[in-house]
């Protein structure tokens, strides 16, 4: 997938397995292959120290009672980890509020969450994939797949999930889909995806009623004489609620790639102003996290990083980061300026300790090495990614569910 031009239909890739077809559902590429036994005690386990290649990996397992880093080949970093989410199913997101508080959703409307001692998996009205997850607080997670399917989690009551259709963005339309979610409190969710009428980005406000309503926030540059339309955003990060990044994919003019800063409101005006700034980057970029105001990081397509540090203005550049990879990065966050993690297709996962990027080694099911979707991190010591039909944790949190 090197043209931007697929970018889009293969942001979600979603495992059914129905004897090797490959389906298109509501836009979305379906990847489907033959299914391996479900049982994990019978799943072994390959390390790969470089996750585009297994041809060199040895069978191996793990100790649940044990330590995690200490028992694995190689040292892996990151092991997959028993949950009862459906392998076939694909996961495309995750976002929590705490260590003991991880949800994770994808394919056919599936919702996983982790409590610090089990995963609860369950479902929500749609048989769409749930792309983008977040949310301020626990019990008070936005999920959603397009405008019009937008839904409200309040945690789980007695083993039941408790969730709600929220009001939607726009209704009929199932094929503007929605991919980054961001809030800074219950009464500030950012939403970006595809755009709708120039339109890429919503967050919430309150009706002349009360009740909840969407509100349209134009992204920047609007629709000019040149052909530009809203581009699709594909992450969205901020300090507070207002200092906002997003990212993501201009349809036109070229490069494709793009990131833009927003800097509260105007006095006087009831929109936002955007400022667009030059990424150095001729590929789309998919995820976006800050380690603070002031120090922003993005990684897209084709290995490619970036940062930008100071204040966002006209003209400002983000800095070239060198990356030890070229395949495709989908999801990034950290705990510091010098703990950050990046994941993405066959198996990466990248490592930035303050310095330099790295490729961090893991290990994973034999019959397969997943493309990863996204990460996130409690703090420094709990990390987890998901992908394919996978969860992943990082080895600094011990052993517990890792398969054996």
């Amino acid at each position: 997938m090197n043209s931007s031009s697929e970018h889009p239909s293969s942001r979600i890739r979603t495992a059914v397995l129905f004897g090797g077809l490959v389906l298109e559902l509501a836009g979305l590429t379906t990847v489907v292959s033959c299914a391996t036994s479900s049982d994990p005690a019978e799943d072994p386990l390959v390390d790969t120290a470089d996750a585009r290649s297994t041809e060199d990996a040895e069978s191996s397992s793990t100790d649940p009672a044990g330590d995690a880093s200490s028992d694995a080949p190689d040292g892996a970093e990151w092991h997959p980890i028993t949950t009862p989410h459906d392998s076939r199913l694909g996961l495309s997101a995750i976002w929590g509020t705490g260590k003991n508080d991880v949800w994770a959703v994808g394919a056919a409307g599936s919702v996983l969450h982790w409590d610090g001692s089990s995963w609860t998996s369950a479902t929500v009205g749609t048989k769409l994939s749930l792309n983008v997850v977040g949310g301020a607080l626990p019990n008070d997670v936005w999920v959603a797949t397009s405008l019009s399917e937008v839904f409200h989690i309040d945690g789980f009551d007695a083993g039941t999930l408790q969730w709600s259709a929220a009001t939607p963005i726009r209704m009929f339309s199932d094929q503007a889909f929605l991919y980054a979610a961001w809030a800074s409190s219950p009464s500030d969710v950012w939403f970006g995806g595809t755009g709708a009428d120039s339109q890429n980005m919503w967050k919430t406000s309150a009706s002349t009623t009360g009740e909840l309503a969407w509100r349209q926030m134009a992204n920047t540059p609007p629709t000019l004489d040149n052909g530009f339309t809203a581009p699709t955003i594909y992450g969205i990060w901020g300090s507070r609620a207002d200092d906002v990044w997003c990212v993501g994919m201009k349809n036109s003019p070229s490069p494709p790639s793009f990131a833009a800063h927003l800097d509260g409101l105007p006095p006087g005006e009831d929109m936002p102003t955007w400022t667009e700034l030059d990424t150095q980057s001729n590929s789309p970029l998919n995820a976006v996290w800050g380690a603070d105001a002031n120090d922003v990081w993005a990684v897209g397509d084709h290995g490619t990083i970036r940062r930008f540090r100071g204040t966002p203005k006209a003209g400002a550049l983000w800095e070239v980061v060198a990356s030890p990879t070229t395949e495709h990065l989908r999801g990034l966050w950290g705990s510091s300026s010098s703990d950050i993690w990046a994941v993405g297709e066959h198996g990466t996962f990248l490592h930035f300790d303050g310095t330099t990027w790295r490729s961090a080694p893991a290990v994973f099911p034999s019959d397969r090495v997943p493309n990863l979707r996204a990460v996130w991190g409690a703090d420094s010591e709990h990390f987890w990614a998901v992908g394919d039909g996978i969860v992943m944790r990082h080895a600094s949190a011990g052993a517990q569910g890792v398969l054996p």
